[in-house]
């Protein structure tokens, strides 16, 4: 099963219904170059283009969505996730023992663990920060795929200038942004300038300006404690 670690902000919007979409770095990312060497292996010079890795792929401004995906899923490279994929979520969390309370009549979780099994078993118990702020948390990327809960299908993918954002974008990424004027239509603070202080935050190694994205369009297809 593929994963994805995602912060508790992003999971919190997922539950709520409010991100249906997140955008990744995409590997190796495109050069502009005024001249394209070796043509498809011809020898020839080509026009400027976005030049992709060492093997040659590349495609210029006004090459569609469509074309510009080629090049990212041709048997050499290819998007992290594809369409119809199931990802499971990693997120904060932590794992804890389980007794019976006789007062209460039930089971509790009690302290966390030391160590997170490798395998659930019926004495322990998992929390998630996203569902409660209290306690002790460890990062999402060492949780296990036992203690996922969250299970995402794809539903599109695309690669992308993050800087070309559209709104409409920027909100399926969960960032309402603030309206100035609602009935008109007006933003005070775009969605896409929420989108552009996260991505900045999470991915300083990629400029907001020149960087290229993969954006994952998803639909919940499991949730489960």
């Amino acid at each position: 099963m593929k994963t994805l670690p995602l912060t508790t902000p992003e999971v919190r919007s997922i539950l709520a219904g409010r991100k249906t979409r997140i955008t990744l770095p995409v590997e190796p990312q495109p050069v502009w170059s005024e001249a394209i060497p070796n043509y498809l292996g011809t020898g020839a010079t080509r026009a400027a283009g976005w030049v992709i890795g060492d093997d040659g792929g590349f495609f210029h401004d006004k090459s569609t969505p469509e074309q510009i995906m080629l090049h990212f899923d041709n048997g050499e490279r290819e998007p992290p996730f594809r369409v119809g994929d199931v990802v499971g979520v990693k997120e904060e969390f932590n794992v804890h023992d389980l007794f019976y309370d006789d007062y209460a009549g039930g089971w509790e979780a009690g302290y966390p663990l030391k160590d997170v099994p490798a395998e659930k078993h019926r004495n322990c118990c998992v929390s998630y920060r996203a569902d409660d702020d209290m306690g002790e948390w460890r990062a999402a990327a060492d949780m296990p795929n036992w203690a996922i809960r969250l299970h995402l299908r794809v539903t599109s993918v695309s690669v992308y200038r993050v800087c070309r954002i559209s709104e409409a974008e920027a909100i399926a990424e969960g960032f309402a942004g603030i309206r100035h004027v609602p009935e008109m239509g007006c933003w005070l603070t775009p969605p896409s300038c929420d989108f552009r202080r996260e991505w900045q935050s999470k991915h300083p190694a990629y400029p907001f300006d020149s960087a290229w994205g993969c954006g994952i369009g998803f639909e919940v297809q499991q949730t489960k404690g």
